[in-house]
Parts: structure tokens; sequence; C-alpha cells
């Protein structure tokens, strides 16, 4: 996707050609690994799909687009106008860690990793923007603080719309503020 000054990417950045690096070296590490061929068969794809796997949105005046690519290949551009959204969505899920430990004290490396490398699955930070027939268009998914601070505030900056609730509801105050009101003193 050509980024023009009009189309806004939201973070993070999937920083492809780090990604095509790693898979390359990847697939050196298994074709000189001394490993069956059937091992090999499977890790190859293995890879290509960590690595190369992700999706990515952008915002731009009219539209929100989102794009999901596999293994390295983008998969079809999905769009919505922006005027057929009604408020902006924040979820915070239970975190993945939070009951059990997976694998002792490195937890946090763990989860730092798979946020990086499948954000899209991973991560329980959530954005969505809420359509008018109350079906919700999830924007971006992670475990990051700052890319989840940033990615609101492009939302907000961008839509005008309200940030409400993942039940829907919006404070009168931004209800208020979208119908062009003043609140009250």
């Amino acid at each position: 996707m050509n980024n023009s000054p009009e189309m806004i990417p939201l973070n993070p950045d999937p920083q492809r050609n780090r990604r095509l690096i790693a898979c390359a070296i990847h697939v050196t590490a298994v074709l000189i690994a001394p490993a069956g061929w059937w091992i090999k068969l499977l890790a190859l794809p293995l890879g290509a799909f960590l690595l190369g796997t992700y999706r990515q949105a952008w915002i731009s005046e009219e539209r929100f687009l989102r794009q999901f690519v596999f293994m390295f290949v983008p998969q079809q551009m999905m769009s919505w106008p922006l005027d057929r959204f009604q408020s902006i969505e924040t979820r915070q899920a239970k975190d993945p860690g939070s009951e059990s430990s997976l694998f002792g004290s490195q937890d946090w490396f763990i989860f730092q990793v798979f946020d990086w490398l499948v954000p899209w699955r991973f991560g329980k930070l959530r954005l969505r923007l809420r359509l008018e027939n109350g079906k919700r268009v999830l924007v971006w998914q992670g475990m990051s603080d700052e890319n989840y601070e940033e990615n609101l505030e492009l939302l907000k900056e961008h839509t005008g719309l309200p940030v409400a609730a993942p039940d829907g509801t919006v404070s009168d105050e931004e209800w208020r503020k979208r119908q062009g009101e003043v609140p009250p003193e």
C-alpha cells in the first residue's frame, strides 16, 4: 500500500523489510540444519506464517482501510466510509498471562515477542469502530500502551467520533459534543 499524504498508517509499523530479512535467515537456517526433509517442510511455512502474517490499517479523511497480510501475501483491502461509524470503542481484554504462568518469569518477554509476530491474534488492548447498525470493526489489537494511546488519538483526531464503552454507550458530554451542543457549565 502506498502511504500517500492522505493515508495515515496506524501503529505499529509492520516493518516488512525486517520481517523479510528475518524470514530469509530462518529459511537459510532450516535448509542447512541437520534435520529430516519432513521437519524442514513443516518449519519453512511456519516461519513464513509467524513472520509474514499481520494486519495493517490506515485512516484517511473519508475512509478507514484495513488489510490482512498472510505469509507476506497481501489480501483484499477492506474499506469503510468514516461517516458510517458512530463511535470509537476501547476494550481491555483479560491479560493472557494474568491467571497462569505459561513460561515462568519469561511470560512478559514471550508475550512481547508474540505481540510483535502476530499482533492480530494476541494482545489485551483493542480499538474498534462501531457502525450505525451496531456491528464493530476491529481497528487495532496489541499489548503496547504507547501504540494504543497513539492510535486512539489518531482515531479521535481524524474521525471526530466520541469514545464509547464496549456496550456502545456514550457519555452525555460526548454525545452533546458530537451533536454540536455546548455542555452545561
